[in-house]
């Protein structure tokens, strides 16, 4: 039976519960993020009698995958079927006593911090953690009256750190204990503590709902073998792609659409969810072996990480691809990256466009409720080079598609997992170059001013005007003209090079990506306008 005990702890018996392993954190807790200001202000609390807050403990014998501990800390191991106190409301604060308590040095981020130095001013009876008051004593030395010797010639201080000893040995904690709770409902407790704070994401309780020591079967062990695969492709899959995609497979049914909301994922069935994985990750594999062989050879430059869903679904529905069905799912994708679909709404849409790779994989032609304007005035207009963009990542995977050819000797271009999504990445180069153009007052970042070339050569052409280092080159590389068209330029003149014409080259350009676009899509009319481009990035659509 369920019950919630209410007791209170001394911060004496919680260090020592942590260096024994009793009490210790469950997978799906956060990382520990508090500064040590913060730590610092939490010890002032104590000593001026503050509440700190309630701290809520899941005490259980479920063996869980426990390689969260305490920050800092090097606990004993626990036997199977001994009671662990597991935090799951107070770890930011138990850690930070914690660290200070004992003055550990960790590492938080990519720093060095030592809670060693949290000092108390002995004059002000303040805690302070930037600069070491003249006459002052760690925090750690406090609470230990065997480094005190120092101060039995100075009465007066003694008597102020053996003040602050005791209110620190006195000072107790609220503790709430859930006792006989599952681990689901643990989790969920965890949820709804964190709704007003650092929400718990989806993926943290999965592992802990899915976690099966019998089979064996851990969640955060499995993705990350599956990503660790997916790398020798170049690809990978985030965990709400993963979560999305088996929570599809679980819920569409004959008379459900399924879902893949954060609803969905999280009440689908333990065993349901370990039976279906191994398909699952099959089917993810596939996709992105199509996808890397058909659109993107590295996943940096695919427009939505969200297609690898898609693609999985058809491969986990039908074992073949015709060339009428490639041809669908190519139109699917152009419109879905080009169009910049799932720039919003995400978890519906891509159910929707399940329902399209279901009519493809039935023979039948979807039918589109949007359009998209392959335009060469669109393009100009929506064309700002952003590289994490989903609009300036199709214009790259098209690039990619044309398997770029060298400007210097037309040997192909190498694109893989090293690929920077950066501005200023090597692998871009400007066609005109960006110091030539803030010359004559334009803006040279802009998608059809981006080639992809190799870093040697980026380097070497500098701020060169393009009829120059393009004549050049001409000496070096008899088949320039072939190279350029890998880069969807034309003729020299036409393009405007000879006459070092930006706005020419941009719009000729512009038109020769819009007919290759066209190439791929399959006209319909939708009768509404097309969709509006979203500047949102993919790491801002994935920002939990």
């Amino acid at each position: 039976m369920k019950k919630i005990e209410d007791i209170s702890k001394s911060i004496e018996n919680i260090i020592n519960d942590i260096d024994s392993g009793r009490i210790s954190l469950p997978q799906f807790q956060r990382d520990y993020v508090w500064t040590k200001e913060k730590a610092a202000e939490l010890i002032d609390s104590i000593l001026n009698g503050f509440v700190i807050g309630l701290c809520v403990i899941w005490r259980t014998n479920v063996k869980l995958r426990t390689n969260k501990q305490i920050k800092g800390s090097s606990p004993q191991l626990i036997k199977d079927g001994q009671m662990t106190d597991y935090i799951l409301d107070g770890q930011q604060r138990t850690t930070s006593l914690y660290l200070t308590l004992k003055g550990k040095t960790v590492q938080l981020k990519k720093k060095i911090v030592d809670f060693g130095e949290i000092w108390l001013d002995l004059d002000t009876e303040r805690v302070a953690w930037k600069t070491k008051p003249t006459n002052s004593i760690k925090v750690s030395e406090l609470i230990d009256p065997t480094k005190w010797y120092e101060w039995h010639s100075k009465p007066i201080y003694l008597q102020v750190i053996s003040r602050n000893y005791k209110k620190i040995t006195d000072y107790k904690i609220q503790t709430s204990t859930l006792e006989n709770y599952s681990i689901e409902q643990a989790a969920e407790q965890f949820r709804r503590i964190n709704i007003g704070g650092q929400e718990l994401g989806d993926f943290e309780i999965m592992c802990a709902i899915t976690y099966d020591d019998q089979l064996p079967f851990d969640l955060e062990e499995k993705y990350e073998e599956l990503n660790q695969d997916l790398g020798r492709s170049n690809y990978s899959i985030s965990h709400s792609q993963l979560l999305q995609y088996i929570s599809i497979l679980l819920t569409r049914k004959e008379g459900s659409t399924g879902g893949c909301a954060s609803k969905d994922i999280l009440n689908l069935n333990k065993s349901d969810f370990i039976n279906i994985w191994d398909e699952a990750t099959r089917n993810i594999k596939s996709a992105v072996d199509h996808l890397r062989q058909n659109w993107s050879p590295t996943d940096k430059t695919l427009p939505f990480s969200a297609l690898i869903v898609l693609y999985a679904y058809y491969f986990n529905k039908s074992k073949t691809l015709s060339s009428e069905q490639k041809q669908r799912l190519d139109d699917l994708f152009v419109r879905i990256s080009y169009g910049s679909r799932y720039s919003s709404g995400l978890e519906g849409k891509l159910i929707q466009d399940i329902g399209k790779i279901d009519k493809i994989i039935n023979g039948e032609l979807p039918e589109y409720i949007w359009s998209i304007d392959t335009s060469p005035t669109f393009i100009l207009n929506n064309g700002g080079f952003k590289p994490t963009s989903a609009f300036t990542k199709m214009f790259l995977t098209m690039l990619q598609k044309q398997q770029p050819k060298s400007f210097k000797n037309n040997t192909p271009i190498t694109i893989d997992g090293n690929w920077q999504l950066t501005k200023n990445s090597s692998n871009y180069h400007h066609f005109f170059a960006k110091n030539y153009l803030k010359d004559i007052g334009d803006s040279p970042d802009h998608i059809m001013n981006i080639t992809i070339i190799d870093d040697s050569l980026n380097k070497s052409l500098g701020d060169k005007k393009p009829s120059i280092y393009i004549s050049t080159l001409e000496n070096e590389n008899p088949n320039i003209k072939e190279s350029l068209k890998t880069h969807l330029i034309g003729d020299l003149e036409e393009f405007g090079i000879v006459e070092n014409d930006y706005q020419k080259f941009k719009y000729q350009r512009a038109l020769c990506y819009s007919k290759l676009i066209e190439t791929f899509t399959i006209p319909q009319n939708t009768g509404n306008e097309p969709q509006d481009i979203e500047d949102l990035t993919e790491e801002e659509l994935t920002e939990d």
